[in-house]
């Protein structure tokens, strides 16, 4: 029977398998290559400076859990002399807070559950005290003493009344336990029963988040949400709020997500954050703000293995290219954003020049006396760590440790540095891992390295990077001199023509008279560009580039302004008198299209226009 005839007979459902297989739009490598499916490139190209030392070379010793118990990630971890407590959440756990306890014996290289009457809640925070580890529980608090063993729980018969514990923390000698509705609770001094100490309901009335840090420090308590800080002495009635204005400088549009915090003993906090490292005196209200640079680089490429043998379909090019497209949009709407905030606080603020030694967001903190431990994100590289170490009072950096994992907490004892890691972001690791302490604290003071960088060394590096690299972080940091000095009259490839034309357009500047001739010729030289295919709309197809050049007319004080004009104006991110696509996305949500609202088809939204939304129910505030 020929192959004709035996294909013919199979059965139409697996016809139609074949015939998909067949039309699936991957092809075999041996395929011809066209010039068009190339990956993009990475837009707002900018290496990570370097000012740290070199990381020590020190050797990772893992610590191993059973094949049976997969763990997903480690929540919390606290030292005994002579035991590591483990609190880990498995993938098979469906709570996403807590994890169970597992207990570790380096001596014996053992590691064991803790079993008993713990086994059915989940473990939220250990704190671990000269009486013994203290376990916050989804439904009380336990303790454990260490040298026996033995376990003692407390719940609402022993005067805690809540099961639903954020977290615990030492203020003076007395152990304190809070909800995550801000109800505080101090164990008495029987250790048998607890008093409720007060709450946040004068604090958090318009604010229904949990909160999300405790932690104890001195005679003081820190409690930490989403938009909010408490401090509160251990004597004291109530907490006192730390200021808002306070965080008005930090060179971001969007609140620090907290990730962990420390007290250093003497009634200061160090709060880590995605932002970087803060440090909070609750006594005195002052804060530092330790910022790393945020890097501006989209990244490039498909962003998808393939398969050996098989290229990717042209359409994954397509999906790659409107991708970085989108990202250079959400760049550039974050980059006015900033700079509207900066002109309402009258202050400069520059996201990507290095002020700190810091290479990344910081993920997880561990006070060891004078010292302070500090997982940091590297950069934009999610999936590895720094571990830090940072002399508290000199601020200054005395090692330095790479670690190929995602850290998320941190515990040390006499000999080693224990780092409990996430294995939810994609890196594959070790659930905990430990480095020997002795060689990193013995670090000479002389090799230590100030935070604070001379402006001759940051001049030095900076002047290393290439002319589009600082073209690029002159952009971000809103220096339009700067970027017309560099870039102007001597490039005129596609990133360089998007940087000239957007240079200006930020609240404050006067509009770039020759913007629409720098879009023009960036999609005349480059159309197949992914800076072309982000500023598509901002370019009109029917209107010659001569007649979209705005005219430059002095702004009116507010008091002047029509309030349909300060609408248009408050919805004008960039101030050129037009709201373009990224704006209006901005303005009515990612998924609205211009199409609908652009009447005479230029791609950018009029006063008229404008009107007519806001008429047809739009939101004007």
């Amino acid at each position: 029977m020929s192959a004709g005839r035996a294909f013919a007979r199979l059965k139409p459902p697996f016809t139609a398998f074949v015939l998909l297989l067949s039309a699936v739009s991957i092809r075999l490598a041996g395929a011809p290559a066209t010039n068009l499916l190339v990956p993009p490139q990475d837009a707002f190209a900018l290496r990570r400076i370097e000012l740290l030392p070199p990381p020590a070379t020190v050797p990772l010793v893992p610590v191993r859990f059973p094949v049976a118990w997969p763990v997903a990630r480690v929540v919390d971890i606290g030292t005994t002399p002579g035991r590591v407590w483990i609190d880990a959440r498995g993938w098979r756990q469906t709570n996403g807070t807590g994890g169970k306890i597992w207990v570790f014996a380096p001596s014996a290289n053992r590691l064991d559950p803790l079993r008993g009457r713990l086994e059915p809640y989940d473990a939220v925070d250990l704190e671990v005290r000269r009486d013994g580890v203290w376990i916050g529980l989804d439904g009380g608090v336990a303790a454990v003493d260490p040298a026996t063993m033995v376990l003692d729980t407390y719940a609402a018969p022993q005067g805690l009344t809540t099961t639903d514990v954020l977290g615990l923390a030492t203020a003076g000698s007395r152990l304190m336990a809070i909800s995550r509705a801000g109800v505080l609770y101090g164990l008495n001094a029987n250790s048998r029963s607890w008093s409720r100490a007060g709450d946040t309901s004068a604090h958090n009335l318009r604010r229904l988040a949990p909160w999300q840090l405790f932690a104890g420090s001195g005679e003081w308590m820190l409690l930490v949400g989403p938009e909010q800080i408490l401090g509160r002495h251990q004597a004291a009635a109530e907490f006192e709020e730390m200021r808002a204005k306070q965080w008005g400088a930090l060179p971001s549009v969007d609140p620090p997500r907290w990730t962990s915090i420390a007290g250093d003993g003497d009634g200061g906090f160090w709060i880590g954050s995605d932002l970087g490292l803060h440090f909070v005196l609750p006594e005195t209200g002052s804060m530092e703000h330790r910022i790393a640079p945020r890097g501006p680089t989209v990244p490039g490429g498909l962003r998808s293995a393939t398969p050996s043998g098989f290229r990717p379909a042209p359409a994954a090019y397509d999906m790659a290219r409107t991708r970085v497209a989108e990202e250079i949009r959400d760049r550039m709407r974050a980059r006015a954003r900033l700079a509207k905030l900066a002109t309402e606080l009258g202050t400069r603020l520059d996201p990507v020049t290095p002020t700190t030694r810091l290479p990344g967001g910081v993920r997880a903190l561990k006070a060891d006396g004078p010292f302070l431990w500090v997982a940091s994100q590297v950069g934009t590289n999610t999936g590895r760590t720094d571990l830090l170490l940072l002399h508290m009072a000199s601020r200054k950096w005395v090692a330095r440790v790479a670690v190929p994992a995602v850290v998320t907490s941190i515990a040390v004892d006499e000999e080693n540095v224990w780092m409990g890691c996430d294995l939810t972001r994609g890196v594959v690791s070790p659930p905990v891992l430990a480095v020997s302490r002795k060689p990193l604290m013995n670090t000479p003071p002389a090799r230590w390295v100030p935070d604070e960088i001379p402006a001759l060394e940051l001049g030095n590096r900076l002047a290393s990077l290439s002319v589009h690299e600082r073209a690029v972080m002159a952009f971000f940091a809103g220096d339009a001199a700067k970027v017309t000095e560099l870039l102007d009259g001597h490039y005129d490839d596609a990133e360089s023509l998007f940087l000239l034309a957007f240079a200006n357009e930020v609240p404050g500047n006067a509009p770039d008279p020759r913007r629409a001739e720098r879009l023009q010729a960036l999609h005349e030289k480059y159309p197949a560009s992914t800076y072309a295919e982000a500023t598509r709309s901002l370019v009109p197809k029917t209107v010659p580039a001569e007649a979209v050049v705005p005219a430059v007319v002095e702004p009116k004080p507010d008091a002047e302004v029509p309030p349909l004009e300060r609408l248009f104006k408050r919805r004008d991110l960039d101030g050129n008198g037009k709201i373009d696509e990224m704006e209006l996305r901005d303005w009515r949500g990612p998924d609205a299209d211009m199409k609908d609202f652009d009447k005479n088809g230029d791609g950018v939204l009029d006063l008229a226009e404008f009107e007519a939304v806001l008429k047809a129910g739009g939101r004007g505030q």
